[in-house]
């Protein structure tokens, strides 16, 4: 998991808490960072095929991150929650790309606060993506 961390250079690579939780956030744990910045230049990275993988795993990837696809545009992304120490939920991601008339945009969102998960950041993406008539 290193190798592939270090080869398209995720956040600051540091997978030492664990393989099962090295991306878990929790108290008293150091874990792997990323910030949305880095999130949607690797997104983008992935997208030009700028990465070391081949083209069929890129593929597999698409078609796994496909999401929804409407008149105007395809959705594509991943998602992801985590907790406070006291386990409510406080962080919501929605990470992905959308491609509208031959134009792809790469995104990252990142939602903090109370009771915040990946679906108000997937809410907010969509609504931002429909404003701009990319979706």
């Amino acid at each position: 998991m290193q190798t592939w961390i270090d080869k398209i250079g995720y956040g600051n690579g540091d997978i030492s808490a664990g393989i099962d939780v090295f991306w878990l956030p929790s108290k008293g744990r150091q874990t792997i960072l990323i910030s949305p910045m880095e999130q949607a230049r690797l997104i983008q990275r992935i997208i030009v095929g700028d990465v070391p993988f081949s083209t069929a795993s890129l593929a597999t990837l698409k078609e796994l991150m496909f999401i929804k696809r409407t008149d105007r545009g395809s959705l594509y992304g991943k998602t992801g929650s985590g907790t406070d120490d006291d386990g409510t939920f406080a962080l919501g991601w929605f990470v992905g790309y959308a491609e509208h008339e031959g134009k792809t945009y790469a995104f990252a969102c990142v939602a903090q606060g109370k009771n915040i998960m990946s679906k108000q950041a997937h809410t907010i993406v969509e609504k931002v993506l429909q404003k701009e008539g990319i979706l």
